[in-house]
C-alpha cells in the first residue's frame, strides 16, 4: 500500500478516467449509470423494508446507505435468549463465540433469526462502544446490497416466519 501513491499503473489510470466518462452517458433507459445504480438501491432498499415491516419490524430508511437499521422489539417470540442449538455446539467445541456477546439481544435475536427464518441480520452493538452497547439492544442491521432473488427469498422466509408465529399464537 505504502507504494502506490508512488507507483501507479498509467494504464489503470487510463481505463479509469474511460469508464468515469462512459458512465455519465445514458445507461438503459437512464440518464446515466449513476442514476440507473441508485434506482437499483432504491429497488432493492424498497424491497427489504417491505420484507422487514411485513415481519413486524419498524425499518429506519436510509438516505445513502446499502443497510437498513430495523426496531425488533416486536420479535421477542424469535428468541432474544441464547439458542440452544448454538450452545450444543460450543459445548462439542465445533463453534467459538465471543463471550461478551452471549447475552447480547441484538446478537441473540440476530442469531435465532438465522436459525428460524435463514435470514441474516448484523448486530449493531458491535459498532458501539461498550457503555453504549445497550441503545442497539432493539436493533437489527440488514443489508440489500443483494441480488433481487436474494432480497425476494428473504421477504419469502420472513413471511414464513410469521405464518408459523401466528399458528403458535392461535393455538
Amino acid at each position: 500500500q505504502q507504494w502506490i501513491v508512488f507507483c501507479v499503473s498509467t494504464p489503470l489510470q487510463a481505463a479509469v478516467a474511460e469508464c468515469l466518462e462512459f458512465a455519465e452517458q445514458p445507461f438503459d433507459g437512464f440518464l446515466n449509470y449513476y442514476q440507473w445504480l441508485a434506482n437499483e438501491y432504491k429497488v432493492r432498499r424498497e424491497l427489504l423494508v417491505e420484507a422487514l415491516r411485513s415481519a413486524e419490524m419498524v425499518p429506519m430508511i436510509p438516505q445513502g446507505a446499502f443497510f437498513v437499521m430495523a426496531d425488533t422489539q416486536k420479535l421477542g417470540f424469535v428468541g432474544d435468549t441464547f439458542p440452544l442449538e448454538l450452545q450444543a455446539l460450543i459445548d462439542e467445541g465445533k463453534l467459538d463465540i465471543d463471550q461478551s456477546t452471549l447475552n447480547r439481544r441484538d446478537y441473540n435475536l440476530g442469531r435465532n433469526l438465522l436459525i428460524q427464518a435463514r435470514v441474516s441480520a448484523i448486530p449493531p452493538s458491535a459498532f458501539y462502544s461498550d457503555g453504549n452497547k445497550f441503545m442497539a439492544d432493539n436493533q437489527l442491521r440488514f443489508a440489500f446490497c443483494k441480488s433481487l432473488p436474494a432480497l425476494e427469498e428473504a421477504q419469502r422466509r420472513f413471511q414464513d416466519l410469521m405464518t408459523i408465529e401466528s399458528r403458535n399464537s392461535t393455538e
